[in-house]
């Protein structure tokens, strides 16, 4: 008799939701699934440039969702239990504190973000020309971390134990000495950076339009260093990123 009223409020914890009329009609008529309730949808939805889509209150179960373009999407509170949360050009998102235990987190073209602080338990976390963002001292445990065109950020010596970090076009970043221990590092356009030489420890290092870079003796250990043509990378093609070229994960 006593585990049955444990086991009641176990399913309470977690109501199964009527979604909003205006996603039902979006799932129908764009995705094709008929959905009534949150318990109806599939673990990966993929509602990319639903323009007319504000509400994702009830997408919090989805595993891997993209909500990328979806422009007049704001309030992203209940979308923490998301796995994977591609939320690229939402372009009026303002607060990410609720996203702190999503996996990978994708937020390029977001300009409105200015605070990641909550961000450091992130995997893989792409910030592309999030041009608002100025202090990345919370993100040093995040594995996969790609400020490409972050061009406020100056400060990186909190970064030094990301696994992947590319910070191609931060060209206000001067001292890069203690990303020693990072294993992929890219710093193409880094213009104000000159000594590299705590570098040489780092596995895959790509110098590429680093004007200031003269000596790279230190460097003589890397694998698969690059310091002269940048590869052509891919275009962002969003109207609010365009004029520049950034490398992207996915």
């Amino acid at each position: 008799m006593s585990a049955f009223p444990v086991r009641k409020r176990a399913r309470k914890a977690l109501p199964d939701l009527l979604l909003p009329e205006e996603l039902s009609r979006i799932l129908r008529e764009e995705c094709g699934i008929e959905c009534a309730r949150q318990s109806d949808l599939p673990d990966q939805l993929n509602l990319s440039d639903s323009i007319s889509l504000t509400d994702v209150s009830t997408l919090g179960n989805v595993k891997t969702l993209n909500l990328c373009s979806c422009s007049s999407v704001v309030d992203v509170s209940a979308l923490g239990g998301v796995e994977v949360l591609i939320l690229n050009a939402c372009r009026y998102i303002v607060d990410v504190s609720a996203l702190g235990t999503v996996q990978q987190l994708f937020l390029r073209c977001c300009p409105r973000i200015t605070d990641v602080s909550a961000l450091g338990n992130v995997k893989t976390l792409d910030l592309t020309c999030c041009a608002g963002i100025r202090d990345v001292s919370a993100l040093g445990s995040v594995q996969m971390l790609n400020l490409t065109y972050c061009k406020r950020v100056t400060d990186v010596s909190a970064l030094g134990g990301v696994k992947n970090l590319i910070l191609a076009h931060c060209d206000r970043i001067r001292d890069v000495s203690a990303l020693g221990n990072v294993k992929t590092l890219d710093l193409s356009g880094c213009s104000k950076v000159t000594d590299v030489s705590a570098l040489g420890a780092v596995k895959r290092l790509t110098l590429s339009y680093c004007a200031g870079v003269a000596d790279v003796g230190a460097l003589g250990m890397v694998k698969n260093a690059q310091s002269r043509r940048m590869p052509r990378r891919k275009r962002c093609e969003r109207p609010w990123c365009r004029g520049g070229t950034h490398s992207f994960w996915m």
